[in-house]
């Protein structure tokens, strides 16, 4: 647990020198989801895919997260 609070302060330290970043907030989103936050994860995903749609991880991150949520509909 102590280990999770310490890495979602530093992807949010990160987040703030570049807020842009796709694979911040791809990896932010994938460390959050591990971690059971599966909405704030889906939102920092889709963040990564609004500034790189041809990820193909995020694409597979966002699939996995909406699954994890029960809404199938945006995973084709």
């Amino acid at each position: 647990k102590e280990g999770f609070i310490q890495a979602q302060d530093e992807y949010r330290k990160a987040l703030i020198l570049d807020e842009h970043n796709p694979t911040l907030r791809k990896n932010y989103g994938a460390m959050l989801g591990m971690n059971g936050k599966y909405r704030e994860a889906l939102h920092q995903t889709q963040l990564a895919l609004e500034r790189n749609k041809n990820d193909p991880m995020i694409h597979r991150n966002m699939a996995k997260l909406n699954n994890r949520l029960g809404d199938v509909s945006n995973q084709i």
